[in-house]
């Protein structure tokens, strides 16, 4: 059997298992947390069990830092949060918490989609989403001193909210100004205007091929869910992306099998099993088209640095 696949974590999960001592974290953990949340850095450093390894959720994550750094895995990325940055992880991504510096102030808050849905359109929600996740993939975004003034009083209105009055509609527009207000922080002149319907397909497939990506290989499988044909999926990825659907579920594919090669107890013929691959020789060979390496070589790379 596979060693410690992926798992898949709810807040209230996610609590659980990483979070002590239990009263602590209930003073923090409250309301309906399991759609929205705000807390200090300064409280989730106390109490927070770190590192922790490989893991999904199923909510948008954004930290804002004032002091200290925050360093952060997202599908194989390492990324390193400091202060006056801003940084964004969708759902269902492949995270981890390798560590916070003993300094860290800041605020972290995290959000279901369909809670930011309730008040705003969703289009637009994805569009701006998407398009703060493309730009922050390796690295947080650096405020300007005005924009770091205004999300950090906009944080600070949204935890007193959260902990006193719960008014969940302004407190998703406050959200979205302080996606606006990062997004403002982008250097690049946006060159492809992209159109709401497209954004949202895109946004779907990723969703979905994330989270069903082990069982469900096939690009008509997802074009099915979405409701719309196979080519008219691979077009909307290709424009909004650059990326053929096929090219999406190979690097989500090859992603999977490198974090469950990563832990050395699983040999090869494990991980294809649990993979779905029809035999060994040939999940060999398309790792190997897709990253130059067999996975034994992988696995010895990973042991020699070790």
């Amino acid at each position: 059997m596979i060693s410690r696949p992926i798992p898949f974590y709810t807040t209230e999960t996610f609590k659980k298992k990483f979070f002590s001592p239990e009263n602590e974290a209930n003073k923090m953990f409250i309301n309906d947390y399991e759609r929205f949340l705000i807390a200090k850095f300064r409280d989730i450093r106390k109490i927070m069990k770190l590192p922790i390894t490989h893991y999904r959720r199923p909510i948008t994550e954004i930290v804002f830092i004032t002091r200290g750094s925050i360093t952060k895995g997202c599908n194989l990325s390492k990324v390193t949060v400091k202060s006056g940055e801003i940084h964004l992880w969708s759902a269902n991504q492949i995270a981890t918490v390798d560590n916070f510096s003993d300094d860290i102030e800041g605020f972290y808050c995290h959000f279901d989609l369909n809670y930011m849905f309730q008040y705003h359109p969703k289009y637009k929600v994805l569009e701006d989403l998407d398009e703060i996740n493309k730009r922050t993939f390796y690295e947080g975004v650096n405020l300007s001193r005005s924009s770091f003034k205004i999300i950090y009083e906009t944080f600070k209105r949204m935890n007193y909210l959260f902990k006193n009055e719960l008014n969940h509609a302004l407190i998703s527009s406050y959200l979205i100004s302080i996606l606006l207000e990062t997004k403002a922080n982008f250097n690049e002149t946006i060159i492809e205007k992209k159109t709401s319907r497209p954004t949202y397909i895109t946004q779907r497939f990723k969703d979905l091929l994330f989270e069903r990506i082990i069982s469900h290989q096939s690009p008509s499988y997802y074009a099915s869910l979405l409701h719309i044909s196979e080519n008219h999926l691979n077009k909307t990825l290709k424009v909004v992306t650059g990326k053929t659907t096929s090219t999406w579920i190979a690097e989500a594919l090859i992603l999977e099998a490198k974090v469950l090669l990563s832990n050395l107890e699983n040999t090869v013929g494990m991980v294809a099993y649990y993979l779905n691959f029809q035999d060994q020789s040939y999940f060999t060979k398309y790792f190997k088209k897709h990253t130059q390496f067999t996975p034994s070589e992988y696995q010895n790379r990973l042991n020699n640095t070790k």
